[in-house]
């Protein structure tokens, strides 16, 4: 059910989805079911929300559908851009947590394939170059880095 409301139109029906699936997704079967019936690319759709809340429900459902097997969707070029400029963001909340994604669960082979991709869309767009997004991703992390009372383990697996 909550899948299927993922799609509503209505802001209030995808916020309160979303924020179930949230609550859900540590279940294993639950969890299991979600990423079998392409729940993933549902969980992504609400990366695009104005709503904040469902946005940070998405992200959070997204940590907690990490697995060995889906590790690969997770952290796709589509999925590490959006975090990436979600870690841009004015709101700390948004940008914390989609520092934490990074950090934790995204390989930086994988950061680094992503921040390539949007050089090339930029080149075409005529915007930032890669350097300038590597510098503003570099800085907008050091201030969580820094923040935080742990430093990140590196997660090569």
């Amino acid at each position: 059910m909550f899948l299927d409301c993922l799609t509503e139109t209505s802001d209030a029906q995808q916020e309160y989805a979303i924020g179930g699936l949230c609550n859900l997704s540590l279940d294993k079967q639950i969890k299991d079911y979600i990423l079998k019936n392409d729940g993933v690319k549902l969980v992504m759709q609400c990366l695009s929300s104005s709503n904040e809340e469902t946005v940070l429900s998405a992200i959070t459902t997204l940590m907690f559908l990490m697995t060995p097997e889906s590790k690969n969707e997770l952290t796709s070029v589509v999925i590490v851009d959006a975090m990436l400029r979600f870690a841009q963001s004015s709101n700390p909340r948004l940008r914390n947590l989609a520092n934490v994604y990074l950090l934790d669960y995204c390989p930086p082979s994988q950061v680094q394939t992503t921040l390539e991709t949007q050089q090339q869309w930029a080149n075409q767009a005529g915007a930032k170059t890669t350097q300038q997004w590597a510098n503003q991703a570099e800085a907008q992390t050091a201030p969580v880095h820094a923040s935080l009372p742990f430093q990140p383990a590196d997660k090569t697996s």
